[in-house]
This record gives structure tokens, sequence and C-alpha cells, in this order.
């Protein structure tokens, strides 16, 4: 009876495991029917993002994260890392409508010098006395990152490109891009300084935009998208956005005069604190366009156009349009070359996340609500984009 009841047991917990494995798979999968390939209405679209399930999505976020956990400074080791494990990841995602393509480069070094030296002079112009204590702290925070550039200016950087290509080309290229790498700053008496010895997680800055790329792709492969998106995966975004200029620079012109409808920035858009918020709210996201910008009225009307299809995913993200004036991210190659482009991020002003930077930029710090939230607002913009079901 005691061999009996024992066996009972054993099976019993057989049993709890395979359902165990079996909620997790079912949790975790992702798979559209035919019939939501090609989607007639808004509410087909909301269908198909709210589908695609919050722990995949966690799941690519940890994948990607945990590849490089000393970091993914640029120059290390663990920062090659980064690029294989995109490259691996997105390589489960190809069709005969795919492409994938490596773009290799050497990193305009002389350009992020003098833009580091730039800041310097600016900072002189609002006052800032150059023998002044405040004053001296920039300088040396810039002449550390001119030296870390001077040893990584025979360094090559890695984007990698993953595009599908739509039946449309007069609509033209939606891009959306996200840099990879990451670096933690350290304040010193003398200011502050990139930390290369420092751990770095680097989950929201920026694991978190990379993991909303690669779920995104994994929805998108399974769409007959009318209209061509590219996804770009930036290297160098530490140091002056080096990975978007140099991308910028080469397609250039964009393939003897390939239309783009406009770029989109992702970066930071895994954190979200109502308790830390100066106006007590949740899922405080921002469209970031520069209003000084030769072409500002199509960036402004091209943030408006996402902004009303993403409002219409029933998402708990709240997302007002704002100005950027810093002189950062990728998005501004885009300006600087009169293409529609914004940076889609939290709002920095009122809601910043004090991690980022830091040795304590975990995935478990973020807001998994506010991340699945972004990429339903993102995928479900891009998708009606697509099938113009605006």
């Amino acid at each position: 009876m005691s061999q009996i009841y024992n066996e009972m047991i054993m099976v019993s917990k057989m049993m709890n495991f395979f359902f165990f494995l079996s909620v997790i798979f079912l949790s975790s999968s992702f798979s559209l029917n035919e019939y939501q390939k090609t989607p007639k209405t808004i509410y087909n679209i909301r269908q198909i993002v709210s589908s695609y399930p919050e722990d995949k999505l966690i799941k690519n976020l940890r994948t990607f994260a945990s590849c490089c956990k000393s970091g993914r400074l640029v120059g290390t080791g663990s920062h090659d890392k980064a690029y294989d494990q995109i490259k691996k990841m997105v390589q489960n995602y190809i069709d005969k409508r795919i492409n994938i393509l490596d773009h290799e480069f050497s990193p305009d070094v002389d350009y992020a010098m003098m833009s580091y030296r730039d800041q310097l002079e600016k900072a002189l112009e609002k006052g800032l006395e150059r023998e002044g204590e405040d004053f001296k702290k920039i300088e040396h925070f810039a002449n550390q990152r001119i030296g870390l550039l001077e040893e990584l200016r025979s360094t090559k950087g890695k984007n990698l490109i993953w595009e599908k290509r739509g039946n449309n080309k007069k609509a033209g290229t939606l891009i959306l891009m996200a840099h990879y790498d990451n670096a933690v700053f350290k304040d010193t008496d003398k200011g502050k300084v990139v930390a290369t010895e420092s751990q770095m997680p680097g989950a929201d800055k920026n694991a978190s935009g990379v993991a909303l790329l690669l779920s995104l792709i994994e929805i998108l492969h399974q769409v007959d998208l009318p209209k061509t998106v590219r996804f770009v995966f930036l290297d160098f975004g530490e140091f002056e956005n080096l990975g978007a200029k140099a991308y910028v620079d080469r397609w250039k012109g964009f393939q003897s005069g390939e239309k783009v409808f406009g770029a989109i920035n992702v970066m930071m858009v895994g954190h979200s604190s109502k308790n830390n918020h100066e106006n007590d709210l949740e899922h405080d996201m921002r469209l970031y366009y520069k209003t000084t910008a030769e072409g500002s009225t199509e960036g402004l009307k091209f943030a408006k156009f996402i902004k009303k299809l993403g409002d219409q995913m029933g998402t708990p993200v709240n997302t007002e349009i704002g100005t950027w004036e810093r002189p950062t991210g990728g998005q501004r190659y885009f300006w600087e070359n009169d293409i529609p482009a914004f940076l889609y991020s939290h709002n920095w002003e009122l809601d910043s996340n004090p991690r980022v930077h830091t040795s304590n930029d975990f995935v478990e710090t973020l807001n998994f609500k506010t991340l699945h939230g972004n990429l339903r607002y993102l995928s479900g913009a891009i998708l009606a984009w697509a099938f113009e079901l605006d």
C-alpha cells in the first residue's frame, strides 16, 4: 500500500510539473491566425498587440541583458557579446521579404570630441566661470570621455539592421532604432567619469529599447506588411550616438532616393515611478521632437500622427508630445537631414530614472506594465500606419 501511495504521489507531481510547463508555454507563446495577418480594423490591431504576452517581452529583456552581465561598454569583450546576442535573436525571424544586414563602421571619433568641446563652450556661454568648480567638473568629464574615444579610435562599431519589405514603396520606410551599448557614470571629487570597471546591467538604458524592438520584430514577422519597416540596433550610443551618425551617413540619400516616412528612437521605455513622479502619474511617456530643427513642422506632424494611432491601442500608457533641445539622441542626425523623427521615452522632466548610468539599473527595477504598454502602443501605431487604418 505504501508503494502504491508513493507512486500516486510521484504521478501527481509529474502531472503538476507538466501542467506548469504547459502554462509557461501557453502564456509566453505568440502566434497569429491567418485572418490576423492582414488586419482590417483598429480593433483587429488592438487584438494582435494585446495578445503578445508580457512575460515573453520580459524574457527578451532578460535574455539580452544577461548576455553581458559585466556591461556593454564599447571596447570591452562583454560589449561584443551584445551584438552577437541581438543577431542570434533576430535570425529566428527570416523570410523572403526580410533582410538582415551587418553594418560595420569606423566611428567618427573626431566629431564626438568636437561635440564635447562645444558643450564646454556652451557651458561658458551660460555663465559658468572657466576657473569655477562647476565648470572644472564638467571639463573633467568631457576630457575623460575624449580620452576614452582616443583609445577607441581604431575600434569598429557594429550596427545591426533588420528590415521587412512592403509592396508599397511610395509610402516610404518607417525606421525604428535603439542603441544597445551602455555605460556607468561615477562621481569623483574632480567630476563624473565613465566607470570602466563597474557592473553595468543597463536594463532601462537601453536594454528596454532593444527588448521592445526584438518583440516588435516577432509581431511584424507574422504580419503581411504592405509597407516597409526597418529596425536599426545601434552601437556607440553612449558616445555622441556615433552609431546613429554612421547609419545616417551611410544611408544618406537612403538607397538611391528611398523615401523615409519617419524615424523613431526608442530609449528608456521601462521606467515609471508614480511615487517619484512630480504629478503622481504612472506610465507617463513622451514623444520628443526638436522645435528648432529644419523641417520641425514635419517632425511635429509625424509625432502627432504616431500618437493618434498609438492612443487607440487601449494601453495604460499616457503620452504627450514634448520638445527636445538637448544635444543628445540618435534622432538628431535625422533632424539634421530634414527627416521627421522623434525620441520615444519616459517623461525626463517629471519622472527621471535615478538608476540610469548606475550599477543599479537592473531588470527588477523596471515597471513591466509600462514596458509592455509601450510595446503595444508602438506596435499598434506601426501596424495601423502600415495598413492605413488611421
